[in-house]
Order: structure tokens, then C-alpha cells, then sequence
């Protein structure tokens, strides 16, 4: 079998049978589905022209916390709790 392979690679170009493919690579488009033009176009011309803002007065900024006047912030304990925790493992080992 190799010495037939190889005579055949030797002679040149090998024999080959036509064969007949159905190309399905191109997108489905259902023939109901119309395809409009892209308005892009507009939009740029649009986004370039600009718009007119109008002023607008902030009256109410909601956008800051709402803490109330009789919340108080503490040291938090958290660091002196690990530092006692660790001081009982060395102290225990």
C-alpha cells in the first residue's frame, strides 16, 4: 500500500472524484423578515448638530447619606479582639 501511495504523489496529480456540497454558511433569513435601511447616518448627523439644554435649578439634592444627628460613630473593638485572641494562642502553645 505505501509504494502505491507513494507513486501516486510521485505522478503528479492524483485523480479526484467530483463532488457535489451544499453551502450552508450563509446566514437564514426567513422570508417574512424585512430589512430596513440603518439609520445611523441620522443619528451622526444628529449627535453632531447638538441639542438645547435647558438650565435647571437644583432645589432638593437628595444625593448626599442621610445620617441622623443623634447617630455616634465608636472606636471599633475588632483589632483589640484579634490581638487578645492571638496573645491566648502563643500563650498556649
Amino acid at each position: 500500500p505505501m509504494a502505491a501511495f507513494l507513486k501516486e504523489i510521485e505522478g503528479g496529480q492524483p485523480a479526484l472524484k467530483h463532488v457535489d456540497t451544499t453551502d450552508k454558511s450563509g446566514p437564514v433569513i426567513d422570508n417574512d423578515i424585512k430589512i430596513g435601511a440603518n439609520p445611523m447616518e441620522e443619528v451622526k448627523k444628529s449627535i453632531a448638530a447638538g441639542a438645547s439644554l435647558k438650565h435647571v435649578d437644583t432645589t432638593a439634592d437628595r444625593s448626599a447619606p442621610m445620617i441622623e444627628k443623634d447617630v455616634k460613630i465608636h472606636e471599633n473593638a475588632r483589632p483589640a479582639l484579634f490581638n487578645e485572641l492571638k496573645s491566648k494562642a502563643v500563650a498556649s502553645n
